[in-house]
């Protein structure tokens, strides 16, 4: 599913550990995408955001709905 199509972002919230390779197999496809990992959810989110170089906001923001628009939507 990853490689059927191109993505231009990726969002991760929790998961478990299949979530790594989603996310290597994500990034390797699609390496000019944005991948939000959403270290406020916890689990394998938090370690990935962890273990990369990723916005801060992704580690304390909790109000999803305007981060999306901030992080996904054009500027205008």
């Amino acid at each position: 599913m990853i490689g059927s199509r191109s993505f231009s972002a990726a969002v991760i919230v929790g998961g478990m550990e299949g979530i790594y390779e989603e996310h290597k197999l994500f990034v390797e496809r699609h390496p000019n995408a944005e991948v939000l990992p959403l270290s406020t959810t916890g689990a394998a989110a938090r370690i990935i955001y962890q273990q990369g170089e990723y916005d801060p906001t992704l580690a304390r923001d909790r109000t999803y709905s305007s981060l999306f628009r901030r992080k996904l939507l054009p500027v205008n």
